[in-house]
């Protein structure tokens, strides 16, 4: 269990480096202390599924970005949860829209990027 607390720690750590936080700002934005920020980072604690939204909404992210990877880290992944990401926050009819799109494109005889 601990490799997942070291894993999220990482996710987040590294997420709150891309966007230039320190931990302090970061623990401002959600409203903790830098060293329960330090202590998520290091691994040493795990941040309940609430407080994960809030670091996420606080780093622009989506949640699963934080959590560990059941599956080797590849961009085809990342876009498969992302895409999946997507299309959860579309109405029915709109994802009934893209289905009917998606399978009239890939039933088209002259390739697009040709």
């Amino acid at each position: 269990m601990q490799d997942i607390y070291i894993s999220i720690g990482q996710n987040i750590r590294r997420r709150r480096k891309e966007k230039h936080l320190t931990q302090e700002s970061l623990a401002a934005n959600v409203e903790t202390s830098a060293q329960y920020i330090s202590r998520i980072e290091g691994g040493q604690v795990c941040p309940s599924l609430e407080f994960l939204y809030r670091l996420s909404a606080a780093l622009e992210c989506p949640i699963y970005s934080l959590l560990p990877s059941t599956a080797p880290s590849t961009s085809t992944s990342f876009f498969s949860q992302e895409l999946a990401s997507q299309l959860n926050s579309c109405t029915p009819q709109q994802q009934q829209f893209l289905m009917s799109f998606i399978s009239w494109f890939l039933q088209q005889s002259t390739p697009f990027s040709e």
